[in-house]
């Protein structure tokens, strides 16, 4: 008998899920290698972009400046941004099958509409 297959063992929660969800917080699992679908993952490589663009690569410097570089990437905006992004690809992969077809519903988030009726929209190949 393999107990994952039993249900009282697939239905139960773990002690961390249990902890988390009995102090009135939400507990998410993300997949693993998926860094796409966690916000998180994108605050933190903007943070880490902004100290390679900031710190003078001493230990020093990093400690003192590390709020600041988590500050600016982490004002509101850019965690809506982030959440925003992160939702669109979980979205992509719960509806599509295929690697393939991922990139092309992700691209329907990414590309610019552009639905002005007073403009003519030049194609950027003939600029």
């Amino acid at each position: 008998m393999i107990w994952k297959n039993c249900p009282d063992f697939k239905n139960q929660k773990s002690v961390l899920e249990e902890v988390i969800i009995n102090s009135v917080h939400v507990f998410e699992l993300y997949p693993k290698y998926h860094c796409e679908c966690n916000w998180i993952e994108m605050y933190w490589g903007a943070a880490k972009r902004e100290a390679r663009l900031k710190c003078d690569y001493s230990f020093k410097s990093l400690e003192e400046n590390t709020d600041s570089f988590l500050d600016k990437a982490g004002d509101l905006a850019h965690i809506r941004r982030y959440f925003r992004r992160s939702m669109n690809f979980i979205e992509a992969y719960s509806r599509c099958t295929d690697g393939r077809e991922v990139v092309q519903e992700v691209k329907k988030f990414v590309e610019k509409k552009y639905l002005s009726h007073r403009k003519v929209r030049v194609p950027s190949d003939l600029v």
